[in-house]
């Protein structure tokens, strides 16, 4: 699925910033969200309730990465972190998928 407003934004960037009131438009089949080693999704929500607009998260359709390592796999991607970064992620996704 494409996200409408990603779509719509500039390509110049690496990253872009949206506010908190903006959260429900990061809705996905699947929302890959970093995290602290000591975050849940519950305390996420406690922090930012905003979240809880986000369909994704709502319906559960997210993977909380919190890992450092698996973090780091995405951040500094290469060859050799690629299949890292998947072995983090595709379990979980294939369950929210499934």
């Amino acid at each position: 699925m494409t996200n409408d407003y990603f779509a719509k934004l500039e390509n110049d960037d690496f990253y872009g910033t949206l506010s908190a009131e903006q959260a429900d438009v990061l809705d996905a089949d699947v929302l890959v969200f970093f995290g602290e080693p000591e975050d849940t999704k519950e305390s996420i929500l406690q922090r930012v309730p905003s979240m809880g607009t986000v369909p994704a998260f709502k319906e559960d359709r997210t993977v909380l990465v919190t890992d450092l390592e698996d973090s780091m796999a995405f951040s500094a991607a290469s060859v050799l972190s690629i299949p890292l970064a998947l072995d983090a992620i595709v379990p979980e996704a294939k369950r929210i998928t499934a």
